[in-house]
């Protein structure tokens, strides 16, 4: 059954009501029975026009699908591809930073077994080397030369005027010391001396004062004995060697008595204790 609205728009010849009559008494009239011949042809090609855009409406939207389908696949491969050049790129880093920390172990550990030989060797070279003696910090400061006078006088005129500094000031100041006159020098020769003679001075008293604070130690029981008895053993036995007068004393000495020997022994504890 043709629906109104496609009769309405069909019918040129008859109006409305009268299609509407129609329908209304339940007949059911055919478009071509409606319609006249020339009406009839426009809508059939008017039909065929509507059919061949349905078509062409349905092959553009499945060329558009299947476009859409086109490129969401050429899209997921390319993701893909893109993961696994991720994963590919995150393996070779993995991998590269492993070879790296292997390599600062190799370069850490060739490293300690370096500086362990070279504690090694620097441990021998000090049990051979003697021993350094400490510097008193009370002890006078040396006498400087001619040549250090000049130098402290002149040094920065020197590194300013030729715009120099360090190991080139001192081969600088080296040759302005040498070119100078014998009077010029005078004046540092002098300046030398008076720094020797304060030198030795500070140095004289430095000794004393030294010597005044070493402690004494006290002659042992033996000692005493050998330095009395000696003179005499001597002059008994001027033959005797220093060797054989030591060891005839030493006889004495352990075939003297604990009272003999016990006068001795009190003279070197009274000393002990001052």
């Amino acid at each position: 059954m043709l629906r109104l609205s496609t009769v309405f728009k069909a019918v040129a010849n008859q109006t409305r009501a009268e299609v509407w009559r129609l329908y209304s008494n339940g007949s059911k009239p055919t478009l071509s029975a409606l319609l006249s011949q020339r009406d009839l042809k426009a809508h059939n090609e008017k039909t065929k026009q509507q059919l061949l855009e349905k078509q062409r409406v349905r092959a553009d939207k499945k060329r558009r699908e299947d476009l859409e389908r086109e490129k969401k696949r050429k899209e997921s491969e390319r993701m893909r591809a893109h993961k696994a050049k991720l994963r590919k790129m995150k393996q070779e880093a993995i991998e590269q930073e492993k070879r790296r920390q292997d390599r600062e172990k190799a370069v850490l550990a060739r490293q300690k077994l370096r500086d362990a030989l070279k504690a090694k060797q620097k441990k021998e070279a000090a049990k051979n080397q003697p021993k350094k003696r400490a510097v008193d910090p009370d002890a006078p400061k040396r006498s400087s030369t001619a040549f250090v006078w000049f130098l402290t006088q002149n040094y920065n005129r020197i590194a300013t005027a030729n715009n120099i500094a360090g190991k080139e000031v001192m081969k600088k100041a080296s040759e302005e010391f040498k070119a100078l006159n014998d009077a010029d020098k005078q004046y540092y020769t002098n300046l030398a001396g008076e720094d020797n003679a304060r030198y030795q001075k500070e140095r004289k008293s430095y000794d004393q004062r030294r010597a005044a604070k070493k402690p004494v130690r006290p002659l042992t029981p033996y000692v005493r004995y050998f330095v009395e008895v000696r003179p005499s053993i001597v002059q008994e036995n001027p033959s005797l060697k220093v060797t054989e007068v030591s060891k005839l004393i030493g006889e004495k000495w352990r075939a003297l008595s604990d009272s003999e020997k016990n006068k001795y022994i009190e003279a070197y504890n009274a000393d002990k204790q001052k």
